[in-house]
């Protein structure tokens, strides 16, 4: 079991060092605290980080910024929670103790007008989370109510919408899903719709499936195509909203399981493959399969910084990972990717020797090699296959030919390629033409 686990941990590893650049922000780089909880990136291409520790901090790519954002006591907090950025660019932070809302031109503190009203009192409560739906207004969520907000063209207030719920989790997760201004949103009742009916806020059950949630802490929601995922403090579950049912991932002694039961945060990759984390790393589901790789700190190769993952933020083509005790683990592509392919004594199917001396690719990509006294390679599909005898490569390994110093297509020149298909002519010094 353990070589099971250290080969797919080891694989995943690779993948991620060949694509990736690694890189850890942290107290080292200039973060002013290893715990960071939340990572938000707004419109104008700064990401914001809040940590409990080192409160809120934008993060421009080279330094790190703290807002002078007091407290209503007067002091900066260091508890904060998440961001939401509304459609007028102010910037929403969560603290303990409540919720600032800051211009982001000016970068200074603003309380959005309300007609004769005054929302001061409502940003003051002690508070959980803000959201921006797709319809433009802000969600906030407190110790026991749910207050919505929309706005005019203007940027203030026009109407403010609230409800009451019951909570038994350290934190409430809310998200849009189906994208038309209505949440999801977790209640100690189970996982409900929370709807804007005619100016007041209420809860419909989504479908009696998810009744299973009931009593679990739902720490993240995600639409894939057409099912939610939903991860929780005790597995993570798929839900398929047209057959109405409802199927769970928990980890197991297979070591191509969840890595643990408490998956805290999801994400979809640039080409939309899920990614999980938990506290025990991250995970990465194989469609294929419907098992996981995993990445954690006992990854041979590469290990994790550290393995309790609070969120996990795609941008762009690069992934953010923030964690307990290691910061933010950031992952950038490489600008430019080399494979290279020689020859190993010690492999007797490595490429053939001595120095290539002609290629040739076809228009499918199968791409033919030659070498000085070595013979004939040929790769197809990323994958080598023998032929006819002659060196070539079956996943990842060579066998062997005679010399080859020309690929064409009836005459011993470079220029020419072949017209009919899955035909290649080789000009050899001793061996003559074939």
């Amino acid at each position: 079991m353990f070589v099971l686990l250290s080969t797919a941990e080891w694989a995943l590893a690779q993948g991620l060092l060949e694509r990736y650049n690694v890189t850890n922000l942290d107290v080292r780089a200039g973060l002013p605290h290893n715990h960071v909880n939340g990572i938000f990136a707004d419109s104008r291409g700064f990401v914001w980080i809040s940590s409990y520790g080192g409160g809120a901090v934008r993060y421009d790519g080279y330094t790190y910024m703290r807002p002078n954002l007091k407290t209503r006591t007067g002091s900066i907090s260091n508890s904060c929670k998440g961001f939401a950025e509304d459609r007028h660019h102010r910037l929403w932070t969560v603290y303990d103790e409540n919720v600032t809302v800051m211009d982001m031109v000016t970068m200074g503190r603003t309380v959005p007008r309300y007609g004769k009203g005054d929302i001061s009192r409502l940003l003051a409560k002690e508070s959980v989370r803000v959201y921006c739906d797709t319809k433009g207004a802000l969600w906030h969520v407190t110790r026991d109510s749910i207050f919505r907000y929309t706005f005019n063209d203007d940027g203030s207030v026009r109407h403010i919408s609230a409800a009451a719920y019951r909570g038994n989790t350290p934190d409430i997760n809310i998200r849009d899903i189906d994208q038309n201004g209505t949440i999801w949103m977790s209640v100690v009742d189970g996982l409900f719709r929370v709807c804007d009916i005619g100016g007041r806020l209420e809860y419909r059950e989504i479908a009696p499936a998810l009744s299973q949630l009931r009593g679990l802490y739902v720490t993240d929601l995600l639409r894939r195509g057409n099912d939610i995922w939903i991860s929780t403090n005790q597995g993570l579950y798929v839900y398929d909203p047209y057959n109405s049912t409802l199927r769970s991932y928990r980890h197991t002694a297979d070591p191509r399981s969840l890595s643990h039961d408490y998956a805290t945060s999801l994400a979809l990759t640039s080409d939309g493959r899920l990614l999980v984390g938990t506290l025990r790393g991250l995970c990465v589901l194989d469609d294929q399969t419907d098992t996981f790789q995993c990445w954690n700190s006992s990854t041979p190769g590469c290990p994790m910084a550290s393995d309790f993952v609070h969120q996990l933020l795609v941008y762009g083509h690069q992934l953010w990972i923030a964690t307990e005790t290691a910061g933010i683990i950031k992952l950038s592509p490489k600008p430019l990717m080399l494979r290279n392919y020689v020859n190993d004594p010690r492999d007797p199917r490595s490429l053939s020797p001595h120095p290539v001396n002609a290629m040739r690719v076809e228009p499918d990509g199968t791409l033919w090699v030659g070498t000085v006294e070595g013979g004939l390679n040929r790769m197809v599909n990323g994958q080598w296959s023998m032929v006819n005898g002659q060196w070539s490569m079956v996943n990842g390994q060579w066998s062997m030919a005679k010399r080859v110093d020309t690929l064409s297509t009836g005459r011993p020149t470079i220029q020419d390629w072949p017209t009919t298909p899955c035909r290649c002519w080789r000009a050899t010094v001793t061996g003559g033409c074939g």
